[in-house]
């Protein structure tokens, strides 16, 4: 998050480049703005991945609860129920922030306009100077998206570490409850 504290607005990005005279500084921002726009296009592309994956995440967890649940229903009592109820909701409410993450936002682009721009066709320099400017412009809009999709998995991520926290007391528990806790009793009731 630290990238998304230091931003420009457009104010600031035009009285930059007002300043900036010399061609050789013109490419150099050019060129720069392209590799900086790719990798926020990258970041975005990676934000929906992981989202994806936890989605999966969480909706694994609730299908191995569901489908197994015949096999460990039995082995334990109303604890077990309650940890395996909790474990499915927070994988489901996991999945669901991961989901949110992923929905399709509007992006600040590149355009025929951009690309067209009639006041700059007498000079390259004009030129790749307000080729810089749309760059920052996409660049700016896949950052304030980008801001929501990490909100939204931070908090998937919490909710799915919930749920496998609760598994590992559902298994714990059952163990306990089939082995460990009989185990444990009746050693106790001999000492006594």
């Amino acid at each position: 998050m630290e990238a998304l504290a230091n931003r420009l607005t457009e104010r600031e990005v035009r009285e930059r480049l007002a300043l900036c005279s010399d061609a050789q500084v013109v490419d150099e921002l050019y060129d720069f703005g392209r590799l900086m726009l790719n990798h926020s296009v990258e970041n975005t592309r990676g934000l929906d991945s992981k989202a994806a994956q936890m989605a999966a995440y969480g909706g694994a967890i609730v299908t191995l609860l569901v489908s197994t649940a015949k096999a460990w229903v039995p082995l334990g009592n109303s604890v077990t129920i309650l940890l395996a109820g909790v474990a499915g909701v927070s994988a489901f409410v996991a999945a669901i922030f991961a989901v949110l993450a992923m929905k399709l936002r509007t992006f600040d682009w590149l355009g025929e306009r951009e690309w067209l721009e009639d006041k700059c066709f007498s000079q390259l320099v004009r030129l790749k100077a307000f080729r810089v400017l749309t760059m920052w412009g996409a660049m700016d809009s896949h950052k304030s998206a980008n801001i929501g999709k990490i909100k939204f998995l931070k908090t998937s991520q919490r909710w799915l570490s919930w749920a496998v926290a609760f598994i590992l007391l559902l298994l714990l528990h059952i163990g306990w409850s089939q082995t460990l806790g009989q185990t444990f009793w009746i050693a106790l009731w001999k000492v006594i």
